[in-house]
């Protein structure tokens, strides 16, 4: 009598399938966030520094444009004060570097820290 053996997958490992999509489909949906308010965040950097009045503007001003932005934008966990650095650059002009740290709990005590940093070139310069 020759054995005939059934091939395929079985109800475990189906079962553990299911199980890692589903694990990574919840790091997706708890990680995507922080990266669409970054979205939100270098847009708005983005439009300040296309201005054609922000080659004239004090340090002060640049930073409440940008909280101004963020404002519109629902930006809100960040700090404008602590985290925008206005640079001078080589040619004269000067860059605006946005440098900020997320963290996002996954499970019980298992933190992820996503680190941002968007740089914008201010127009003219």
């Amino acid at each position: 009598m020759s054995g005939n053996r059934e091939r395929g997958a079985t109800f475990w490992s189906i079962l553990f399938v299911v199980i890692l999509v589903g694990f990574f489909v919840f790091l997706a949906f708890e990680i995507f966030p922080p990266y669409l308010d970054n979205w939100q965040i270098a847009h708005a950097l983005g439009s300040v520094a296309k201005r054609p009045e922000v080659n004239t503007m004090s340090n002060s001003d640049i930073r409440s444009a940008v909280r101004r932005e963020f404002n519109v934008g629902y930006v809100s966990g960040v700090s404008v004060a602590n985290d925008l650095q206005i640079l001078p650059t080589r040619a004269g002009g000067r860059m605006l570097v946005f440098t900020y740290n997320v963290r996002v709990p996954i499970i019980y005590n298992i933190t992820a820290v996503i680190h941002f940093v968007d740089r914008r070139k201010v127009r003219g310069s």
